[in-house]
């Protein structure tokens, strides 16, 4: 793979070649119908294969999440997230004019044309780089083949940065015959993203990128502000230099405090909308807009109260129980749908194979947040969702008994 100072047939030309978007999805399945629900981007620089941008964030499939035990992303963590369809334009944006770049690279590029197809929107993947022929082998052998550290396997960024590593290593075997990808279609952006860091203790901010990048990521102070905002806001916190660059973002810009709290109300709103999508408030979405509006000093009176469901106090003899979506144990053992279904037997219930109004009293789900079909419907219906973990409690208890 040569760099963008190749020469063409005038000796006298340069020409500069597009920049690599290195993609990774984690996804809920391999079928067509299979959907996202984490993607991330590592721009890299031509010449010298530098990081020049990063973008990730879950999403919301709107649907069961898939293999938790592969990808490690439950229900209740993208309940909040942003859909495909709302960040679109900013990954269009990063894919558009780029050199494409993966580990399995058909894999990823078939996910998201998917995912654009259903946007009545189209990505062209042009002729990339596929990590994976590179190296020959899967990408936690090639990267301990190269010495080069992968933590944090099937999480999107993390295995993007790899193979952005990888493709550093291994920069002479990469084809020359490359071309950019292409999207078309009417596609909207957000300024909102949520990224794991939000779900974990010791997340971290990155501060010096965002305000490096954020006027090249933004044509106007809006947007720059919301997505530094949201940047800064991957661990959920605000610390004092964070607090300090914001400030100093709004006074180059020349923008008032009113100006700043309708930008802090219209990121807050953001996410009461998603929290409100599906037509349940969780306690955790309810404790996640209770500390954004403390962090954005926004009055508790704006956070819409839990959603009461029907509670599931123990498991009663005789009750029709459906079971959707993978499940693991608190070993992480995945637990299939047979076990389930055998267990519930022992203490007395019938498994049946649907959600219906008249023929299910229970719905176990591999976490109670669930947005897949059968949930959805045990929840317009008013039938119980409970999750596997407190499904195995009450199973428990009710053997003991």
């Amino acid at each position: 793979m040569n760099g963008p100072g190749d020469r063409g047939s005038d000796p006298g030309s340069v020409r500069a070649m597009p920049r690599l978007a290195v993609i990774d999805t984690e996804t809920t399945g391999l079928g067509a119908q299979d959907r996202v629900v984490e993607i991330a981007v590592v721009v890299l620089d031509a010449t010298t294969l530098e990081t020049v941008d990063e973008y990730d964030t879950l999403i919301n499939p709107c649907r069961d999440v898939g293999p938790e035990h592969i990808h490690g992303i439950s229900a209740s963590m993208v309940e909040a997230a942003p859909t495909f369809a709302e960040i679109a334009g900013d990954l269009a944006h990063r894919l558009d004019d780029h050199i494409l770049v993966a580990h399995n690279l058909p894999f990823d590029v078939r996910m998201v044309q998917g995912e654009f197809t259903r946007l009545d929107a189209e990505l062209a993947e042009g002729r990339g780089i596929c990590t994976l022929k590179l190296s020959g082998s899967r990408l936690s052998t090639a990267t301990q083949d190269h010495g080069i550290r992968l933590d944090d396997h099937h999480r999107a960024l993390a295995d993007a940065r790899a193979a952005a590593e990888l493709l550093r290593v291994l920069r002479e075997r990469a084809p020359d015959d490359v071309e950019v990808a292409t999207v078309s279609g009417d596609l909207s952006g957000s300024f909102r993203t949520l990224r794991r860091d939000a779900f974990s203790i010791d997340g971290a901010a990155v501060l010096a990128r965002v305000v490096a990048d954020a006027r090249a990521r933004a044509g106007s102070f809006d947007r720059a502000y919301l997505e530094t905002l949201d940047w800064m806001l991957d661990d959920f916190d605000l610390d004092p230099d964070e607090r300090g660059a914001l400030t100093l973002l709004a006074h180059r810009a020349g923008a008032d405090a009113t100006s700043v709290s309708e930008l802090h109300d219209r990121y807050f709103d953001a996410f009461v909308e998603a929290s409100r999508r599906d037509g349940i408030v969780s306690e955790l979405e309810h404790a996640t807009l209770h500390r954004l509006a403390e962090l954005l000093d926004i009055s508790n009176a704006r956070i819409p109260a839990v959603t009461r469901l029907p509670e599931v106090a123990a498991l009663e003899p005789g009750h029709r129980v459906c079971f959707t979506g993978s499940a693991t144990d608190d070993t992480g053992r995945v637990i299939g749908r047979t076990d389930l279904e055998a267990l519930a037997r022992t203490v007395g219930l019938e498994p049946v194979p649907s959600v219906t109004r008249r023929a299910c009293d229970l719905l176990v789900a591999a976490d109670a947040a669930s947005s897949s079909g059968k949930a959805r419907r045990a929840r317009d219906y008013g039938i119980p969702v409970i999750g596997v973990a407190e499904f195995l409690r009450l199973a428990e208890v009710q053997r003991a008994g």
